[in-house]
């Protein structure tokens, strides 16, 4: 569709962003790793992670090629939501939060990056005014690292891009090389 699409120079090709969407902005705050988290000045939390932007029941891809490790609950108090987590043998693991889990997934399953692993859960019955996202969590042999660093932030699908020239030229701009 779009010659110039296939030159993209992607930041890392081990990692997937699991909706194709940009980082979340709206009431709560800010989807970037580090924002802060209350304003409650004794009390300084900041985001672990980067929320995607995604539509409801959404289909989300898995950021990594590896193993479900773990499904589990980021809410002790509301078993409704849930999350993937999908580690590999290079040390990373990789949580995606508000996920619910695709039939054939489950703990030991083999999946590969860029995979469906389930559908984006609809956050907006639980926070009014929160636009749905996947949040997602990387660590690196037990580290937290920044997700905005090894994924790319931009909606990189052709379908996507048909008609919107203003973000096409910002992601040719940002990542086509130029000869």
């Amino acid at each position: 569709m779009f010659k110039w699409f296939n030159k993209i120079k992607r930041k890392n090709k081990k990692f997937t962003n699991p909706t194709g969407g940009v980082v979340r902005n709206d009431n709560y705050g800010f989807g970037h790793f580090g924002a802060p988290r209350t304003s409650n000045s004794s009390n300084r939390k900041t985001h672990n992670g980067t929320d995607y932007l995604a539509e409801a029941d959404q289909e989300v891809r898995a950021c990594i090629s590896g193993k479900v490790s773990k499904i589990g609950y980021p809410y002790a108090s509301d078993l409704q939501y849930r999350y993937v987590e999908i580690t590999n043998d290079d040390g990373y693991s990789v949580r995606h939060f508000y996920v619910f889990p695709a039939s054939d997934i489950d703990v030991g399953t083999k999946v590969k990056q860029g995979q469906a692993i389930g559908q984006c859960q609809n956050l907006a019955k639980k926070y009014r005014g929160m636009k749905n996202h996947v949040h997602v969590e990387i660590k690196k042999d037990g580290e937290l690292l920044n997700p905005e660093g090894l994924i790319n932030n931009y909606i990189l699908s052709p379908d996507t891009l048909k008609g919107n020239h203003n973000l096409q030229n910002q992601i040719k701009k940002k990542y086509v090389p130029h000869k």
